[in-house]
């Protein structure tokens, strides 16, 4: 059964049977996966992915764009390998004429949605949390940039303020709950990291004096 690993919090990558995939073709391609993955609660019709991510185009040239690219993106994701023995099953994209959508039920792991998973519990352990912040590399989709399509690029932006956020917010339920253990050199460790996503962070006494 193919394994696939993607992430998105920081470089994005894909791992596929424990082996790093490189054969996109474009950032188009790169572009649709990470839409897909992270907006993976409903089907997405063909007509507003094209729309999305050739915005001036016109529809029948932007559709064959899309289904070009969907076709590539299959191949290197291991979706519809050369070798139909490798396939994976069940797929991790659901394709109909109309629609395409991310499979959560696929034997594929993002970091973005596990990310998301956590954070989403309001009594999430302190090890929940170390894993989700581990989760963390760097900026959604860090140094990418679709500059043709005005509509991605305010996506992108979006999405890693949303991020930031999230995880400065776990970092700052580490701090405390690691200051109220009186594990003060750990809570130390976090407080540096909120302090590099947000210099002006203030730096409780308590953890600033255990340095």
């Amino acid at each position: 059964m193919a394994n696939l690993i993607i992430h998105l919090l920081g470089h994005f990558e894909v791992i596929l049977n424990g082996k790093r995939r490189t054969a996109f073709r474009s950032d188009k391609e790169r572009a649709l996966l990470a839409y897909l993955c992270l907006e993976a609660d409903v089907p997405h019709r063909r007509e507003k992915l094209a729309g999305l991510l050739w915005p001036d185009y016109p529809e029948s040239a932007a559709r064959t764009n899309l289904r070009n690219t969907l076709a590539n993106l299959r191949k290197v994701i291991g979706d519809r390998p050369q070798n139909h023995k490798e396939q994976a099953t069940p797929n991790f994209l659901l394709i109909t004429h109309k629609t395409i959508q991310f499979n959560v039920d696929s034997n594929a792991w993002v970091d973005a949605l596990a990310f998301l998973s956590t954070l989403e519990k309001s009594q999430a352990t302190v090890a929940e949390l170390e894993a989700a912040v581990g989760w963390y590399r760097d900026a959604f989709m860090a140094g990418f940039s679709l500059s043709d399509s005005n509509l991605y690029e305010e996506w992108l932006i979006i999405q890693r303020e949303r991020f930031r956020r999230l995880v400065f917010d776990a970092l700052h339920r580490l701090v405390e709950a690691y200051t109220t253990q009186g594990e003060y050199k750990q809570a130390l460790v976090h407080t540096r990291q909120l302090v590099a996503l947000d210099p002006l962070h203030d730096v409780p006494n308590n953890v600033s004096c255990a340095c």
